[in-house]
């Protein structure tokens, strides 16, 4: 039998002794390179064809010849595929070297515009074979396949080769003769190399993994680590052990299936160790897992269990965004949606008070071409390296300026936290106020902003939101918007994004200006009370400062993590910052000195908020809590409980209420005064990764997402705690009232939504 090559084959097997193929018309290529013979058909993905074939310079022995039909646009273009296939290639060469465990590659090359790899040939079933032939696996198996698999994965890892598509059918059990029924690693997804270069039309889950297996990260965009292989190896001990395919959990539940797997065990695991590790591999944030394999390793092979530990790793950029999602849709809620039976008043508004370039080249550039598995994941190491050393050059946690000057060195304030309002976990450490780093600031370009920022004050408008009407749509940046904010004085809309950038709208849409200086993603921006100053944190670890009018870069603030949260106090003369690392960090905007680290939290902090009056400082975290702090002592003055993993926090224009929402599908309504919780809002997704309450504050906004791009922006009505409208959308990350509540702005994938409410005449 030989094989038709054209790629767009239905039928590519023929009988021997035809020159053309039977179904397309097209002539056979007997042998590619005059050596290898294709003979079966073994199947087909998003970017070519695999077929058996035979070795004839090594006795027609069995081989895998993998067809990479890119159909590219230009000659650059497939240039530069054969060069990161050559690569990739070469990569594959030395994982399979000596190692029985990863097939042996024997050749790579071009030959009439397709691409081939030919690799040994296994001889045995892949696992979803054995699953469907001898049944459900045991504790056992499923442990020795750890044991088996764990170095291999530690070792392809330090190597900083990540597979990205473990799956039963992507791991093979030798057999025959001379073999030990070692378990072998195969398809490491070269073709999803060459998706950013290759323009080619994909099939779903090609380029991130399989659904249901990929870990939340790759699925969001692409995004890999250690950790999520680890994932995926994860959902393949799942399946083995249960028989349910994850892909069907997936769909009806996005990611909230495997937080009760063991519930879908025919019966409970005995073995301590191997429940523990399949429980940290099946965490849906990836800093939640266990970082190595070597780690997982050690605590598998333990005779009791320990805790495992929770590590913050350094990261960068990602590779190639998702398709824009598609046009958000208005529905109108006639029904009551589930909350708790205390009303709410709403409160009354209170007026606001007065008072590196070649690197950055290299990395738009890696963005650009994808930057796929194996290539994707050593370049993504270096920038870690770049990241940690410049964090070792600069001080931590002061503002760089045009005029150093030596710092004073804070005093800690040593004032014991008050008793918590609502029970909190008993592991959780005493909280401090660390002092700053004494090191002296080092020199920029431009003086750091103005001292005293005066508020801009905007008439505020009573507005119903009970049918939004949709305005228009800001196009502009290339990834996903994670943070999007109106200016005091309303002629700004700020976006940050995974793109790295920094954009500046108008309110009608015409894109300003765009802030570039940061090298990952942008998770939050803000405006000074004034609109004169743009903060931006960031992945990499830093904080910006932007003039508004001229885009200009005016300092850099670096922390030991990422930020996740930026907010201007009140009077503009505070910044406060969520950091990775657990902490809340302070700096006066008048001198760019730190001035406290609040510690106490025990994950990373993902939001911020200032109180209206300045004296309270409100943190979220993935710990589930919210700290309220006052601001001018650092004096922990509650810690609300009740949420799980708080993703944003908003405090009501009179500081009366609070909102928090987090990844337990609730927003949670507190009254400051008590910490006591006023009202539980069920919405519609599991993660709410948005609050925000209108200026007038009858209406409160919130934006919930399920990790399977679906979301969902609610507007309630606080009075009587019933949402009165729901517009559905794809990958909505931040929302943002206008400062007259008039207009409502929406991250949605890559592009900003502007709604506008009903003015009540």
């Amino acid at each position: 039998m030989v094989c038709c090559l054209n790629p767009a084959c239905d039928q590519p097997e023929n009988p021997e002794g035809v020159t053309q193929c039977q179904s397309c018309g097209t002539k056979l290529i007997e042998r590619l390179r005059d050596r290898y013979r294709p003979t079966h058909f073994l199947g087909e993905g998003g970017f070519g064809r695999t077929y058996r074939g035979e070795d004839l310079d090594r006795l027609s022995a069995s081989c895998v010849i993998k067809q990479l039909a890119a159909k590219v646009q230009g000659t650059w273009a497939l240039k530069k595929a054969i060069e990161l296939f050559q690569q990739e290639a070469q990569r594959m060469q030395e994982l399979g070297e000596n190692n029985p465990h990863i097939p042996t590659l024997y050749a790579y090359f071009e030959e009439d515009q397709q691409l081939y790899l030919v690799q040994e040939y296994i001889e045995g079933q892949n696992l979803l074979q054995e699953l469907q032939c001898q049944g459900l696996w045991n504790e056992k198996q499923i442990k020795n396949l750890l044991l088996e698999l764990l170095p291999i994965l530690e070792d392809i890892h330090s190597k900083q080769v990540i597979h990205r598509d473990i799956k039963p059918e992507n791991i093979m059990r030798r057999s025959g003769s001379g073999s030990k029924g070692e378990f072998v690693l195969i398809d490491f997804g070269v073709s999803k190399q060459l998706s950013a270069t290759a323009k080619v039309t994909t099939q779903i889950g090609t380029r991130l993994g399989s659904f249901g297996y990929a870990p939340f990260e790759q699925i969001q965009a692409g995004e890999a680590y250690p950790a999520s292989d680890l994932f995926s190896l994860g959902a393949t001990c799942f399946h083995l052990l249960t028989g349910i395919v994850p892909h069907e959990l997936w769909l009806k539940q996005g990611y909230s299936w495997t937080e009760k797997w063991q519930s879908y065990l025919k019966q409970p695991l005995k073995d301590p160790q191997l429940k523990q590790v399949l429980n940290q591999f099946l965490k849906e944030d990836w800093q939640a897992r266990y970082l190595s394999a070597e780690t997982a390793l050690k605590v598998l092979n333990q005779k009791t269990v320990s805790p495992p530990k929770s590590t913050v790793v350094k990261s960068a950029s990602k590779s190639k965004p998702l398709p824009p999602p598609p046009k958000i849709n208005t529905t109108v809620i006639p029904k009551k949606s589930k909350t708790s039976v205390r009303p709410i008043t709403p409160p009354q508004p209170t007026p606001k008070k007065s008072g590196f370039k070649l690197f950055f080249t290299l990395f738009l550039v890696g963005s650009f071409l994808g930057m796929g598995s194996s290539l994707y994941l050593a370049w993504k190491f270096q920038l870690w390296k770049y990241l940690d050393a410049m964090a070792n050059v600069q001080s931590q946690g002061n503002l760089t300026t045009s005029n150093p000057s030596p710092v004073e060195p804070s005093v800690a304030v040593t004032n014991p936290p008050p008793p918590i309002l609502e029970p909190t976990p008993s592991a959780s450490p005493a909280v401090t106020v660390s002092p700053i780093n004494t090191t002296p600031p080092t020199p920029a370009v431009v003086p750091p902003p103005p001292k005293n920022p005066s508020p801009v004050p905007v008439s505020v408008t009573p507005v119903s939101w009970a049918k939004p009407s949709y305005i228009h749509s800001f196009i502009g940046h290339s990834r996903w918007v994670n943070s999007v904010v109106f200016s005091p004085d309303g002629k700004t809309l700020a976006s940050g994004s995974e793109d790295t950038t920094i954009k500046l709208w108008d309110v009608i849409g015409q894109e300003r200006m765009t802030l570039k200086g940061h090298l990952s993603y942008v998770y939050s921006v803000a405006f000074s009370p004034d609109s004169k100053i743009l903060a931006s944190g960031s992945q990499d670890k830093t904080i910006k400062l932007w003039e508004v009018g001229t885009g200009q870069l005016i300092g850099t603030l670096t922390t030991p993590d990422w930020v996740h949260s930026v907010k201007f106090s009140p009077d503009g003369k505070i910044l406060a910052a969520g950091i990775g690392d657990s902490t809340v960090k302070l700096w006066d905007m008048t001198t760019g000195k730190q001035l406290a680290n609040f510690t106490g939290h025990l994950a990373p902090v993902r939001s911020v908020a200032f109180s209206p009056d300045g004296n309270t400082l409100a943190s979220g975290s993935d710990d589930g809590n919210v700290k309220l702090w006052e601001v001018s002592t650092g004096k922990l003055q509650a810690t609300l409980t009740g949420s799980r993993n708080v993703k944003s926090i908003a405090f009501s224009p009179d500081g009366k209420i609070l909102a928090s929402g987090g990844s337990d599908s609730t927003i949670q309504i507190w009254d400051v005064a008590t910490g006591k919780i006023l009202a539980s809002l069920q919405t519609n997704q599991r993660q709410v990764l948005g609050v925000a309450f209108s200026p007038d504050s009858t209406t409160l906004a919130s934006t919930d997402y399920n990790g399977s791009y679906n979301s969902t922006i609610k507007f309630w009505n606080l009075a009587t705690q019933q949402a009165v409208a729901e517009l559905s959308s794809n990958n909505s990350l931040s929302i943002s009232f206008s400062p007259d509540g008039k207009l409502l702005s929406i991250g949605v994938g890559e592009k900003i939504n502007v709604w506008q409410g009903q003015e009540n005449l």
